[in-house]
């Protein structure tokens, strides 16, 4: 999930100009919006045992 929504983060950024001279928080809001999803579908896989804390960190990285 990093892999796609970490992605559509970037492409949001890009496409929004997130980080340009006049950023809004609304912007950085819907730019970090996919990276918390994909932290929150990380957590839920570790919760429900389907996967270690050390396999989705080191996915979440890569």
């Amino acid at each position: 999930s990093f892999a796609g929504l970490g992605f559509l983060s970037l492409y949001l950024s890009g496409k929004l100009k997130a980080f340009d001279q006049k950023g809004h928080i609304a912007k950085l809001c819907i730019v970090f919006l996919p990276l918390l999803l994909a932290a929150l579908v990380g957590t839920s896989r570790v919760d429900d045992y389907w996967h270690h804390w050390q396999d989705v960190f080191a996915g979440g990285l890569l």
